[in-house]
């Protein structure tokens, strides 16, 4: 694909424009090397990252060609972004010249819409589930978690929404990438397995890969403008934000984005197997994680304890009173327990 017009069939195909002698040719042409492959996910990651529309009744192209040229000049920021080759400049340039105005029109009334759901999955505190989809996904729900299936699904698009979290096992599909939204933040799959961990509640976004490779598009600095970080095998994003309460969101601060690489990845899905296991968690953390998992309300008398960290791992703990009890061994912790509601304080010194 070096001719100007394979380029323009090419972003055609990510858009949803081309036809089928163009979708033939493009299918042909992704078969032929892996590294075609990667060239066309990255392209179509990019795309989905662009807010290359102003609003559903008008659309400045001119505005949208200088905005690419601003992403791609930046290699060097303060998150990772997709950096692209001369082949995959011009292909976008491409697409913001060739195209026109009308596909930005398309495209950006499509964007506007609101996703209408087929299936919404609810897993209550205390419980977990398994979800089978129609291409094959499988996707593992933890407590207190929502998952929300596009209409669309497998038909136009492979998207999902998140409330909560999710292990995903993901088939692979080279034409229609999988994606899940969340509060803040979109992930999208090239063909793995990872978790996410996104209650809408918590202050904390977090995504570990065990197989593959994903993009999480959001906005990770303190211009609000989105961009893509991308994960491989053993990578983890965590994301802390600030207080969600009290602050007016113009003013609110960047959020803090770590991303490490974690030889022993599988303790971020420990929970499918019903473990528990705490990293130096708050014990204010400590508190929602079992809230969910037992099915029970928390009450910390003490403001204090919040201040208190524990590190440990729990398998298959049939109940929180156990829990509770280890953590005594440590923590200067007493409880009490009336019937679905835990209330716990500092522990008295005789």
């Amino acid at each position: 694909m070096e001719e100007e017009k394979d380029i323009i069939i090419l972003t055609k195909y990510i858009i949803g424009e081309a036809n089928d002698e163009e979708k033939k040719f493009i299918d042909q042409w992704l078969s032929e090397d892996s590294s075609n492959e990667d060239l066309y996910i990255e392209m179509k990651a990019l795309w989905n990252a662009s807010d290359f529309y102003e609003n559903s009744h008008s659309i400045n192209v001119e505005k949208a060609y200088q905005l690419f040229r601003q992403r791609i000049s930046k290699p060097k920021r303060s998150v990772f972004i997709l950096q692209l080759n001369k082949f995959k400049v011009a292909a976008f340039i491409a697409l913001l010249i060739s195209i026109g105005a009308l596909t930005f029109f398309i495209i950006g009334k499509k964007k506007n819409d609101k996703p209408s759901f087929s299936e919404e999955i609810i897993v209550p505190n205390g419980h977990q589930k398994k979800i089978i989809l129609n291409d094959g996904t499988t996707v593992w729900l933890n407590a207190a978690s929502t998952l929300k299936i596009d209409n669309a699904y497998g038909k136009k698009n492979r998207n999902v929404y998140l409330e909560g979290e999710g292990y995903f096992q993901v088939v692979h599909d080279k034409k229609m990438v999988f994606t899940i939204t969340t509060k803040d933040y979109t992930v999208r799959d090239i063909g793995t397995e990872f978790n996410i961990k996104a209650y809408p509640t918590d202050s904390i976004f977090e995504t570990a890969v065990m197989d593959g490779k994903i993009s999480v598009e959001g906005r990770f600095a303190d211009n609000g403008k989105v961009s893509t970080i991308f994960l491989s095998k053993n990578g983890v994003l965590k994301i802390q934000h600030p207080s969600r309460n009290k602050i007016i969101p113009a003013a609110r601060p960047a959020p803090v984005v770590v991303l490490k690489n974690a030889p022993n990845i599988n303790t971020y899905n420990y929970w499918m197997d019903d473990m528990l296991v705490f990293d130096d968690l708050s014990f204010k953390d400590i508190a929602v994680q079992l809230e969910r998992k037992y099915g029970v309300v928390i009450l910390i008398k003490d403001d204090s304890l919040n201040n208190y960290h524990f590190s440990g791992s729990f398998n298959k703990v049939p109940d929180i009173e156990h829990v509770l009890n280890i953590i005594q061994e440590t923590t200067p912790i007493s409880y009490q327990l009336n019937g679905d509601t835990v209330s716990i304080k500092i522990k008295e010194k005789k």
